[in-house]
């Protein structure tokens, strides 16, 4: 069949005169029977319906990540608050963003964060403001995309219930991060299905990077 085809293509040119088509070629030597287009479309579909599951994966995998750095500009926002200027009057002593597992007590907030304030503690730097008044910074709540959940805070046993980081600021304009003694590197873990991203945050040095 496909030599037939060529064979027909390979043809010298007829003029209009001797029964040839337009331009000088036979009209039935071009184009495709409907059998040829109706394979071509069939074979379109079946390819394009191979990948639609691997696009879905590719767009959820994308928005877990995503998601992952959204946090990590959470936290660098907390440490921001911690470095701007006191309100006069005000004894702020550090910043802390706070994280609510699958298994918080307040549904309402389950798989959500947000940043408060720690105003007039009496113990400084105290990773739970103990003492003080936790305020909430307004517009810093957030929640995690539907299906994405916390999936552990390694410096709190790994609980699925709640954690916070804490951020203050020496005399000397250091930032100091502070999370319970006997943690170097807190993990936050967030999941959907088998998938999981992990925002790390060193005690010792502050970075912040995305696993």
């Amino acid at each position: 069949m496909l030599s037939d085809r060529l064979e027909r293509l390979e043809r010298p040119r007829q003029s209009v005169s001797e029964g040839g088509g337009w331009n000088g070629w036979n009209s039935k030597t071009f184009g495709f029977t409907l059998i040829e287009l109706l394979v071509t479309l069939f074979i379109i579909t079946i390819l394009t319906g191979a990948s639609i599951p691997l696009i879905r994966q590719y767009q959820r995998t994308n928005e877990l990540k995503l998601t992952a750095y959204e946090i990590r500009s959470a936290i660098l926002e907390a440490k921001n608050y911690a470095l701007a200027p006191r309100v006069s009057g005000t004894q702020i002593d550090s910043y802390a963003i706070v994280f609510y597992g699958e298994d918080y007590t307040d549904t309402s907030k389950r798989n959500s964060y947000e940043i408060f304030e720690c105003q007039n503690p009496s113990v400084a730097d105290s990773p739970t403001c103990e003492g003080g008044t936790k305020v909430l910074v307004v517009g810093s709540t957030r929640r995690l995309p539907k299906d994405v959940q916390f999936g552990g805070f390694n410096w709190n046993d790994n609980s699925t219930s709640s954690a916070e980081l804490r951020f203050s600021v020496t005399k000397q304009g250091e930032i100091i991060t502070t999370f319970p003694s006997g943690v170097s590197t807190a993990h936050i873990n967030i999941t959907r299905g088998a998938e999981t991203f992990t925002v790390e945050v060193s005690k010792a040095t502050g970075a912040i990077n995305v696993k």
